[in-house]
């Protein structure tokens, strides 16, 4: 008897221990069911840029003043738009696209620029090297590419500056270190490989006429495009150009006035229209010097504007353009301005 209870008791203590090991039966519909846990969804890592490890072709035609070229620079350089205001061999002041380069491991800032379209420099490598021989400046390197591109470098007391330009691109090409005219002379040739890598690109650019900086308060517009006509072709000395600025009754000269044809006769004895005019705006053009830098204050309301042919003091030659009745603007006078002393 004792035997069968003993049995019975083992026989329930093992079913039960039976039953709490079994696992737990999945059952979708139950609320007390077991879940899988989430698994997150797996994001590529970006794709990765790899950085340059040599020179990379630069489009300056994109930049904000934009010039029509392309450069090849090394990695790390970077490139600031900027304008800068200059006087021209005609006497005004022009705005024009500039792009300077920095860092990248070069000697020093490269600028390129339209500046040499305003006529102050050389745009042949025979004529720069003219030049830099007058002014006893020695060469220290050159090349010159079939497409005409050339760069040049010459010394000048602890440095080598250098010049260079494109035709094709009609970019001119220049660099300078701190506290330098140029760069360092054994490095200078790393500057020219960026001038001679210059290749056209994109529309041609053209320098606005700064006018704000010597005609404030000028305001009409055909008074500003028959001044620069007059003091372009005087600057010049290019008397047809003169011609096309006249009214047939010619050009009154002092208190004298002169028919076109008695004015081609005094240009002639006095051997170019500037020197006639009383300023000869091509003296000092040998040392980039700006004899003739036009400007007036004249707001043209009275119908005449005077123009100065300096900014100084003394007596200022000075020419004068007149609004007609069919609302033309004319030259019609020469003569001298006393703006006496400081």
């Amino acid at each position: 008897m004792r035997s069968i209870v003993g049995f019975a008791i083992v026989a329930a203590v093992s079913g039960a221990c039976s039953k709490k090991a079994a696992p737990p039966k999945s059952d979708p519909g139950g609320s007390g069911s077991a879940k899988p846990a989430a698994t997150a969804p797996t994001t590529p890592p970006p794709p990765t840029t790899p950085a340059p490890t040599g020179p990379a072709t630069t489009d300056l035609s994109i930049l904000a003043n934009a010039l029509p070229a392309t450069v090849v620079l090394p990695p790390g350089a970077t490139v600031d738009s900027q304008r800068e205001d200059i006087v021209g061999v005609d006497g005004f002041t022009w705005s024009h696209p500039i792009a300077v380069v920095t860092g990248g491991g070069l000697p020093g800032t490269i600028e390129l620029s339209t500046g040499a379209k305003l006529g102050w420099t050389p745009t042949t490598l025979a004529a720069d090297r003219a030049e830099r021989a007058r002014q006893s400046h020695a060469e220290v390197a050159a090349e010159e590419r079939p497409d005409g591109t050339w760069a040049a470098a010459y010394k000048l007391t602890d440095s080598c500056y250098l010049h260079a330009w494109s035709p094709s691109a009609k970019i001119w090409c220049e660099a300078s270190a701190p506290r330098m005219v140029g760069v360092a002379c054994d490095r200078v040739k790393e500057a020219m490989a960026v001038c001679l890598s210059i290749a056209p690109a994109g529309k041609p650019a053209s320098a606005a006429l700064a006018a704000g900086k010597r005609f404030p308060n000028l305001r009409d517009a055909k008074a500003l495009d028959a001044i620069v006509a007059a003091g372009r072709a005087i600057a010049t000395d290019d008397l047809a150009a003169l011609h096309a600025t006249l009214g047939p009754a010619g050009l009154k000269v002092g208190k004298k006035q002169l028919t076109v044809a008695a004015l081609d006769a005094a240009v002639a004895k006095a051997g170019s229209l500037s020197k006639f005019f009383g300023n000869d705006c091509t003296e000092g053009a040998d040392i980039g010097a700006r004899s003739c830098t036009w400007n007036s204050e004249g707001d043209g309301s009275t119908g005449a504007v005077s123009v100065l042919s300096t900014d100084g003091y003394g007596e200022v030659a000075t020419f004068d353009v007149t609004r007609q009745a069919d609302g033309a603007w004319l030259l019609t006078g020469f003569r001298v301005t006393d703006l006496g002393e400081p």
